[in-house]
């Protein structure tokens, strides 16, 4: 506005007035942004410097983060470094054990064979043979002839040739759902009448009718099904017009013809058959005494040793005897009690063998009707009773009453007594019990009545004695029963045969067989010289006849040869030079596996001690940087830790055997826990540096950004004052103003 003049006052208090404006604006910002530096325009250089020191607040921040991972890292070595010496101080454990545990064992030992052909016993044996005695049995009893007729018939009535079976029969219709039953020794077959059925067929032990199949079946029909059902068992004929007959085989115990559904055994004319008056059940057996048993209701009490055992009754009932089968089954049911039908006859015994000095006693209520229809002859008591003791040697003539038998095996002596009085033996039974307490060896007498005798020491002379016949039992009577190795009974060598032994250097033992002066003929003899071997022992097992031959210095080898003759592999020797022979240590074995083992678990726990893809104890180094121009940093250098890498060997296969060994794992061992502990000294001694420089880098962030700070922050109690002045400035410079422009006015006046 170059055309309007302002007064020099009114432009002075104008541009007053405008400085404050600007004044306030300023104020205004520092207040609302909390910074008297805003811009480089404000204050250039704080506004630099406080960029600077904030730059580089953020590196060192960002720095940060790598020196986190750094103190990790270091910290995953120094946890695996502290689980590896676990490990090693285990392996240092096995291998203290192993040198603990007894080493290998040197043995000079020659053991001879258990398959040798020479037996000791053999000597001292006596087997009695061709007795001819009765052994013990069980207390029997056998009936008389129980099986009556020889066959089973059955007879219908004559119903008329071609009898349709829907039409009227004996009795009425045979209608749709009859069933009939018939038992043959207790097995069921099954006849169905049906409608429904499409054709007449049989399925296993069950005939199905078709009652109107066909024009309807008729008697015939049935007749022929009936014999396809029952097959041999059975025979079904009908040798008059509309009979029904059923013929039971020689071996069928009996037929039993009863009704299921309905009543069809009326109807076919069976109303009439069965024992006495029992139509119900139409029972027919193959002994008609035994049905008349059935009818009378006859009893029959077992007794045995003087114990009822139980009484069987003769009935109807479901469970009374009505077969010979009934009576088996029943029979076999009592404790103690054996039952078997033999052909005709019905064998009653005890099932222990040794019960023969007892007796079976059979009572009935009807002597007379049991006697005829079972076979039992009764006794002059009343009773029907077994023949007690039936197999007593007395009896047999093997011995008489106070004969005795002494049998004397070294220095002891067995002496029997035969008769009937207490302690006496009278059977085979009582003999095997008393033999089974000889002394010194054992004795047995078989089902024949052979006695044989063995001592429990090769060599003992047994002696058989006392006035009873001991041919009776096999013996051949001689008073002494003894065997020579040279010419006896049972000779395992001949004469001139020869065995040597030597151990070492030590003199042999020359053992000549045979029965002149300084010569081997008995099991004593043989024993004496052996016990002259030099530099160790000899020994002969008394059952095998094996010789083990051991030195007692085990580094000397053990000779055995043979000159006449091959005794050796009598005694199950092979003539050779056996050298000693080292066994390794089981013990130490298992600490060496589990050295190596441990070994191992060093090398994976080596591998695992990583942290974000670097590993210090597999040889990789660690740099931290600490400044933002990478001019202050640490390297942490790595270590190869594996078993390895600590200079620890693995076993080789039975290295644990010789303690050298052991002890030199051991020196290694100890190094590397020397060596682990030195690097966990380090590992935390560069950790500790790490930290440091960590919390270093952190408060002097915090420098840097309260440096910038107070840089740019505003005073807000400052710029408050600052405001409030600058408004009352700007309020008197709008007055001054305003007075100005009143003073230019006073011209107006004028007009």
């Amino acid at each position: 506005m170059a055309d309007i003049t302002l007064s020099s006052a009114v432009r002075n208090n104008l541009l007053s007035l405008q400085n404050t404006a600007d004044l306030l604006g300023k104020t205004q910002e520092r207040l609302a942004t909390g910074l008297k530096v805003n811009s480089a325009l404000d204050d250039p250089t704080a506004f630099f410097t406080a960029a600077s020191l904030e730059s580089r607040s953020g590196d060192l921040n960002r720095l940060l983060d790598s020196v986190g991972l750094g103190v990790q890292t270091v910290r995953a070595a120094d946890t695996g470094i502290k689980a590896i010496t676990d490990l090693v101080e285990s392996a240092e454990a096995a291998a203290r054990q192993a040198l603990q545990a007894s080493g290998p064992q040197t043995t000079s030992e020659v053991v001879g064979s258990s398959s040798a052909s020479f037996n000791p016993q053999g000597l001292s044996e006596v087997a009695g043979t061709g007795a001819s005695l009765t052994a013990d049995a069980a207390a029997a009893v056998s009936s008389g002839n129980i099986a009556g007729d020889t066959v089973i018939n059955v007879n219908g009535t004559d119903l008329g040739n071609g009898t349709d079976l829907l039409t009227a029969g004996a009795g009425a219709n045979i209608a749709d759902g009859d069933q009939l039953l018939i038992d043959v020794d207790g097995e069921t077959f099954t006849v169905n009448f049906s409608n429904a059925a499409t054709s007449t067929s049989i399925t296993g032990n069950t005939l199905t009718i078709d009652l109107d199949g066909g024009g309807g079946a008729d008697i015939d029909l049935l007749v022929s099904e009936l014999d396809n059902l029952l097959g041999a068992a059975v025979t079904v004929s009908d040798p008059t017009d509309g009979q029904i007959n059923f013929t039971g085989a020689a071996t069928t115990d009996s037929i039993r013809i009863r009704d299921g559904a309905g009543t069809p055994t009326n109807k076919l004319g069976f109303g009439a058959i069965g024992i006495g008056a029992d139509t119900t059940n139409r029972l027919v057996t193959q002994n008609a005494d035994l049905d008349d048993l059935v009818n009378s209701g006859a009893t029959l009490q077992v007794s045995f040793g003087g114990s009822n055992l139980g009484t069987l009754t003769f009935g109807e009932g479901t469970t009374d005897v009505q077969t010979r089968a009934d009576l088996v089954s029943q029979l076999n049911a009592l404790t103690g009690i054996d039952a078997t039908l033999d052909g005709a006859s019905i064998d009653i015994s005890t099932t222990d063998a040794n019960d023969a000095d007892s007796a079976i006693v059979l009572t009935a209520d009807s002597n007379t009707t049991l006697q005829t229809a079972l076979g039992f002859t009764p006794d002059t008591g009343g009773g029907f009773v077994t023949t007690a003791n039936p197999n007593n040697l007395l009896q047999q003539g093997a011995v008489t009453q106070g004969q005795t038998l002494d049998i004397t095996i070294g220095s002891t002596t067995k002496n029997i007594v035969f008769g009937t009085a207490a302690n006496q033996v009278s059977t085979l039974a009582e003999l095997t019990t008393a033999l089974s307490t000889t002394l010194n060896g054992s004795a047995s007498v078989d089902g024949s009545g052979n006695i044989s005798v063995s001592a429990a020491n090769a060599g003992d002379v047994i002696t058989l004695a006392g006035s009873a016949d001991r041919t009776q039992f096999g013996l051949s009577g001689t008073e002494t029963e003894f065997s020579t190795l040279i010419n006896g009974t049972n000779a395992a060598f001949n004469q001139g045969d020869q065995l040597s032994i030597q151990i070492g250097s030590n003199s042999a033992l020359q053992i000549t067989f045979g029965t002149g002066t300084g010569e081997v003929n008995s099991i004593a003899e043989l024993n004496s010289e052996l016990g002259d071997l030099a530099g160790g022992l000899a020994t002969l097992d008394n059952t095998t006849g094996a010789i083990t031959v051991t030195a007692d210095n085990t580094a000397n080898s053990i000779i055995i040869s043979e000159g006449p003759g091959n005794p050796a592999a009598a005694f199950g020797l092979t003539p050779n030079t056996f050298n000693p022979i080292t066994t390794d240590s089981s013990d130490r074995a298992a600490r060496e596996a589990e050295f190596n083992d441990l070994l191992t678990q060093i090398d994976q726990l080596a591998r695992d001690a990583s942290f974000n893809g670097n590993n210090l104890l597999q040889s990789d180094d660690l740099t931290v940087i600490f400044n933002e121009d990478a001019t202050s940093s640490l390297t942490i250098t790595g270590v190869d830790f594996d078993s390895g890498g600590l200079g620890i060997n693995s076993a080789a296969a039975d290295s644990f055997q010789q303690d050298a060994n052991i002890n030199a794992a051991l020196s290694e061992l100890d190094t590397a826990k020397r060596t682990l502990r030195s690097q966990a000294a380090t590992f935390g001694s560069n950790l500790s540096v790490v930290e440091v420089r960590e919390q270093f880098t952190k408060e002097l962030t915090n420098v840097l950004e309260t440096g910038a700070a107070n840089l740019k922050l505003a005073d807000s109690n400052e710029e408050g004052a600052n405001l409030l002045a600058l408004q009352t400035r700007q309020q008197l410079s709008s007055v001054a103003l305003s007075l100005a422009s009143q003073a230019d006015q006073q011209v107006l006046r004028l007009f």
